[in-house]
């Protein structure tokens, strides 16, 4: 669902074959449905436990032969503030949010160093300041956005591999109109951007027509760049 779906399903609209990762596997198999067989393979893996960047790796190699970009969207979403966020919480969101993109780029370096490839990390304004009550998620993504700038530079330096990240505002996902529906909340479509709007938003529908504009590759000075997404009505 949100982000990483639309990503999915524009990248395979112009020729790409994508590793699906998620927990749901419903939801899993209903985007391969739409993505086909032939340009799409499942993992349902908690990223948290220990392996499983690994042996998402493992699929994409033995399944397509190599690794041209790495999407890291996936993100533990928790509300907490400096009261009640203990050591756990933010161990369990840096996991995720942090950790598992860290370990995503390391196991598949080698591979995007061969492919001259590109990570792309989805971050979030929060990486800047954050919202009160979303400490421990803003720390997270604040720790995501120094990773992208450090590797950024040396990994493009070193191995001929980019690094960028995106950080959007509030983008009108699934997940967060079945948030304000069941708790009866009035839904402003004003402060938020659609997930076409957003994907559209970085450059889809304008770089060169290539499936490969949302990650970059087109453009292969682009390396170590933060580009926020936010709605100027906010």
């Amino acid at each position: 669902m949100g982000i990483g779906k639309v990503i999915a399903e524009r990248v395979v609209d112009e020729g790409a074959k994508v590793v699906i990762h998620g927990l749901e596997q419903e939801l899993a198999f209903e985007l391969q449905n739409k993505l086909g067989e032939k340009n799409s393979v499942i993992h349902i893996e908690d990223l948290s436990i220990k392996g499983c960047t690994d042996r998402l790796v493992s699929l994409a190699i033995k399944t397509w032969n190599k690794i041209d970009a790495i999407v890291n969207n996936a993100a533990l979403v928790i509300s907490s503030n400096i009261k009640n966020t203990n050591d756990k919480l933010l161990e369990d969101v840096f996991k995720v949010n942090t950790m598992a993109p860290f370990l995503l780029i390391k196991s598949a370096l080698p591979y995007l160093t061969k492919s001259k490839g590109v990570v792309l990390n989805i971050g979030s304004v929060n990486a800047w300041s954050g919202e009160p009550n979303l400490l421990a998620y803003s720390i997270s993504k604040g720790a995501l956005m120094t990773m992208t700038r450090n590797l950024g530079d040396s990994l493009h330096r070193d191995n001929g591999v980019r690094v960028n990240q995106i950080n959007p505002g509030w983008v009108l996902t699934e997940k967060e109109i079945d948030f304000y529906i069941s708790n009866n909340k009035v839904l402003d479509k004003a402060g938020a951007y659609g997930i076409q709007d957003w994907i559209g938003m970085i450059g889809v529908e304008n770089i060169n027509g290539s499936y490969t504009s949302v990650l970059g590759l087109p453009v292969p000075q682009v390396t170590n760049q933060i580009l926020k997404i936010i709605n100027e009505n906010l």
